[in-house]
């Protein structure tokens, strides 16, 4: 119990402990944690107003998709209550509560009016499309729909999280896109969506976990640039492990099956410093990581000479011997210097420059936890430019 206490006493000093719960706040919202049953509590007032509060004002833990936390382990609970799930809940943008909401309405439709909720296969006419941004705006439209009339709903700027509902005496019957509602979600205050054309040269371990990152940050457009196969000895360093396809084929079948709005060109190349400018053409995100430094140098005149002024480039990689993940972002002005920074990173590894990341080897000093924890600080760190990030293993 020591620990709980340390740990709520770091989030808020101000913390009081009474009847068996920590009292204490969030951005002057008050919280209560109950650690007899373990169990996080907010202000009832905020059901549907703040998605995964439940109507008596507790906070939704273990739910079997959405917000996954060890309830094993107390100290681990709580933890991630409070450095993610928290600051994540009271910091997320309003279209995207209306996504969580739109993920759980079954639930709220039956809590909030009271009313059976049914399904149905088939629209043959919609009545009204409507665009929703905000939680309040979303049950005050369904509030007003009319009676065996079909709505369109979707939250603002993401259409792809689209309902269909219609209000008959009995209650609501709903129709949705069952990909959507079990679509990825990325944990953290630090969620960005990422909105650009964004392109990746080298589809190998570690850019491949970066294009999940980004599949789960609401990505719309994608260019693959890989000449490479996926091999069997790659399968526990590739996220999109499909036998006898090519590594660029592996991403979109697993684009296809996660998300079908979403725009992916597949290049199987090697880029070279005199390849078509077409292969980047509008992407104003690049993300490169290759196998050798020959490989780096062709890539980096590549980028110099066709990258747009405006695209912001991350070079990405795995330091094989010395057992850490690095990355710089940079733009096409100071491309050269802040490779030289990256290529010649070392601190304090026997070796002087870092070649690769590992992937054409059988056996590599890294695993899936490494390319997933490089992964989210790569995605989560892209507006810091011109220094070198470390991430230790």
């Amino acid at each position: 119990m020591d620990n709980i206490e340390k740990l709520i006493g770091n989030f808020d000093k101000k913390y009081k402990k009474e009847n068996k719960k920590y009292i204490f706040e969030y951005n002057e919202n008050s919280i209560c944690y109950d650690y007899v049953n373990k169990q996080f509590f907010l202000d009832k007032n905020l059901f549907a107003k703040l998605p995964h509060v439940m109507a008596d004002g507790s906070l939704c833990l273990y739910g079997n998709r959405n917000i996954q936390l060890n309830e094993n382990d107390e100290e681990i609970l709580v933890r991630n209550t409070l450095e993610v799930y928290i600051p994540w809940l009271f910091n997320m943008p309003s279209e995207i509560k209306v996504i969580e909401f739109i993920n759980e309405i079954e639930y709220y439709l039956k809590k909030i009016y009271k009313k059976k909720v049914n399904k149905f296969k088939n629209i043959d006419h919609i009545f009204k499309i409507i665009k929703i941004s905000t939680p309040i705006e979303l049950w005050e439209t369904i509030d007003t729909i009319k009676l065996n009339k079909i709505y369109e709903i979707y939250p603002n700027k993401y259409p792809e999280y689209k309902i269909y509902i219609r209000k008959n005496k009995d209650g609501f019957v709903l129709n949705y896109d069952l990909y959507n509602k079990s679509r990825l979600r990325i944990l953290g205050h630090d969620f960005k969506a990422i909105n650009e054309k964004t392109c990746f040269i080298g589809v190998g371990s570690v850019n491949s976990y970066i294009i999940k990152q980004c599949l789960a940050r609401d990505i719309k457009e994608v260019v693959l640039i890989d000449k490479d196969t996926f091999k069997i000895d790659n399968a526990f360093r590739f996220a999109f492990p499909y036998k006898n396809k090519s590594k660029i084929e592996c991403v979109q079948e697993f684009t296809k099956i996660l998300r079908k709005t979403i725009k992916v060109e597949g290049y199987n190349i090697n880029i070279d410093s005199k390849s078509s400018k077409q292969y980047i053409r509008n992407c104003t995100r690049i993300f490169v990581s290759v196998d050798d430094f020959y490989s780096w140098l062709e890539v980096l005149v590549y980028l110099k000479i066709n990258a747009l002024e405006t695209a912001k480039i991350t070079f990405v990689g795995i330091d094989v011997f010395g057992g850490f993940g690095k990355f710089i972002n940079t733009n096409k002005n100071d491309i050269i210097e802040d490779a030289k920074k990256f290529l010649f990173y070392n601190e304090g590894s026997s070796r002087r420059m870092m070649i690769g990341n590992g992937c054409g080897k059988s056996l590599a000093v890294y695993d899936e936890e490494a390319l997933n924890k490089l992964a989210k600080n790569v995605v989560n760190k892209c507006e810091v430019i011109g220094r070198v990030e470390k991430v230790e293993f």
